[in-house]
This record gives structure tokens, C-alpha cells and sequence, in this order.
């Protein structure tokens, strides 16, 4: 296991140093075995639960109607749900197999820098699981008649985390409502992430909640 602290700096990277990172993400494998779990819908993937893996989840009903859902859409699309201040990327195509270099402050002196692939993106008619967690609680109703857009990506090596996340704009067409999702998993990857697990959880917690605020805010107030 690595020391992990690689793509730790005290500036912002700028473009010069993104360009070397996406270069050297092309050749990067996955650092864990299980890409492209995220891409099904339904339950956990019993083995990540088994392993050891964080399983996060959360959603925000962002709006009504078609209108909403493409301006969540487009959001995301852009890299909104990402483009926080203290977080920030690349801003990659959205396309398969392209990397993404996702860079955050943390402590406020210092940026990390982690290097991620796309594995899958895309819209869809599936059903929709219309917020399945409300108050830590999984709910096993859903909307069946339903559009989505999903982008996936994927830890590669040189990454302080290993896992994947998807985040999912959903039009229900049942009640007109329009979601954002955050599903991910994820657990230390080197010896640095194991040491400060505490503090990176905060993190998480931070990004999930202003993601959503992020997409909400993009879609238009609810």
C-alpha cells in the first residue's frame, strides 16, 4: 500500500500539472476490482459490504417538470455538481474513458489531487428510485415510468481513495418530480487515507451536501 502523498501541493494545481495528470491517467488501471459496480440500479452489490466498503446515498428533489430535469441535466454535464470553491476539476467531456482530475482543499492550506475515469454516462428510460433513502431509511417504493441521465466514475491508481460514484439526474413521470442522486462507495487506498479516514469522511459529508445544494440551485428553486 502506498504513503499516499502524491498530488498533495500548497497552491491550487494549475494548468500545466492537470495536463500531466490527465496524461498519466490514461495508462492508470482502476486501483480496485469492482469498476463499474455503481452502473446497476437496486441494492448494494453484496460483496462491497463484505469488504469493507463505505456505501454513501443521498438525493434532493430539485424541481418539477422537463424544464428542471434538463437544467439538472446540463448541470451536471458541465461539472456544477463539482464546481464548489474548495472543489474542483478538469471539466472533462463527458465521454467514456475520458480521466477526470478532481482537486479539493482541505484544512484550508492544502490541495489534493485525485485522478478518476469515467466508466459509463448516459440517459435512459428506467425506473426511478424517486429518493430511496429518507431519514437512513431505504425505501422499496419507486417510480417506474422514468428518465435518467447517470455519470460514473472510477478511482485509478495514484487515487487516496478507492471506489467509484454515480451521480444521476431522475424526472419521475408519475408526479412530474425531478431528483439529484449521489450514490458512491469508497474506502482508504493508501496509508495517508487510513490515517486521516476521519477528517476525508467530513469531506465527503461536505461534498455531498453541497453537490446537491449545487444541482438544486441549477435547476431552479424548489
Amino acid at each position: 500500500m502506498r504513503l499516499g502523498f502524491a498530488g498533495i501541493s500548497s497552491r491550487k494545481p494549475d494548468h500545466s500539472v492537470i495536463d500531466r495528470d490527465v496524461q498519466r491517467s490514461k495508462s492508470a488501471s482502476p486501483n480496485h476490482r469492482h469498476a463499474g459496480s455503481t452502473e446497476s440500479i437496486g441494492n448494494d452489490p453484496p460483496l462491497l459490504q463484505q469488504r469493507g466498503w463505505h456505501i454513501d446515498y443521498d438525493c434532493v428533489q430539485v424541481g418539477s417538470g422537463k424544464q428542471a430535469y434538463s437544467n439538472a441535466k446540463e448541470a451536471v454535464k458541465q461539472w456544477k455538481h463539482m464546481d464548489l470553491g474548495w472543489v474542483a476539476t478538469n471539466r472533462p467531456v463527458i465521454e467514456v474513458g475520458q480521466a477526470t482530475i478532481v482537486m479539493a482543499r482541505v484544512l484550508g492550506l492544502l490541495w489534493m489531487r485525485n485522478p478518476l475515469r469515467i466508466v459509463y454516462q448516459g440517459e435512459q428510460k428506467a425506473p426511478v428510485p424517486a429518493c430511496a433513502v429518507r431519514a437512513g431509511r431505504r425505501q422499496s417504493k419507486s417510480c417506474k415510468k422514468g428518465l435518467r441521465f447517470d455519470l460514473g466514475q472510477t478511482t485509478l491508481e495514484g487515487h487516496s481513495l478507492a471506489g467509484e460514484e454515480r451521480f444521476s439526474v431522475q424526472w419521475c413521470k408519475e408526479d412530474d418530480s425531478v431528483w439529484y442522486e449521489i450514490y458512491a462507495v469508497s474506502r482508504p487506498a493508501t496509508l495517508l487515507a487510513i490515517a486521516s479516514y476521519p477528517l476525508t469522511r467530513h469531506y465527503q459529508r461536505r461534498f455531498r451536501r453541497e453537490s446537491l445544494s449545487a444541482v438544486q440551485a441549477a435547476a431552479g428553486e424548489y
